[in-house]
């Protein structure tokens, strides 16, 4: 347990988060003896029980800080309350706990452009056929992965939902992408 050593005569707080001194400590006072020190040299002192509680947080949105924001001493129950601080998280911080998508296999992606936007082996083979797409499976040709955010991606979903070729639409496959 940690106090706060007062001086009784506000009171008001020396210091806060303080051991019990070991001379205190060390006596086997009653919890009257430490809140209220008459000993020689001591009086007027006290050391009071502090109780730290949490806010109401949203984890998403904010984050506890190392700071705490003390209350007065309650000279009725001669206890010092405390509320840990908190703050608003970035919106850099918050997009770092959002889940990344998974780098994907070709044929991985494949599997998902079928499933999740649609696509049959119809298409696929049409798609396969089709000049306005050339560009596009000349570098999914070249690359060993998928990244879902990679602007080639998004150009080629977007172009195979436009020649109609993904049924269900280019935004099914990037809601289906498997994040972790």
């Amino acid at each position: 347990m940690t106090y706060s050593k007062i001086d009784l005569a506000g009171p008001t707080v020396i210091e806060h988060s303080v051991p019990l001194p070991a001379w205190l400590d060390g006596i086997g006072a009653s919890e009257d003896q430490i809140r209220n020190c008459g000993w020689a040299g001591h009086e007027g002192i006290g050391f009071w029980p502090e109780t730290v509680t949490d806010p109401a947080l949203d984890p998403a949105t904010e984050i506890l800080t190392g700071e705490i924001v003390w209350a007065e001493p309650d000279a009725q129950t001669r206890t010092v309350a405390g509320t840990r601080a908190k703050r608003d998280l970035t919106p850099e911080e918050i997009a770092a706990r959002q889940p990344r998508p998974q780098v994907m296999s070709k044929m991985q992606f494949i599997r998902l452009v079928q499933t999740a936007g649609g696509m049959t082996d119809a298409l696929l083979a049409q798609a396969d056929a089709e000049p306005a797409l050339k560009p596009f499976w000349i570098k999914f040709n070249m690359t060993s992965e998928i990244q879902r955010d990679d602007i080639d991606t998004q150009a080629g979903l977007t172009a195979l939902d436009t020649l109609g070729l993904l049924p269900n639409g280019w935004q099914a496959v990037i809601a289906a992408w498997p994040t972790g």
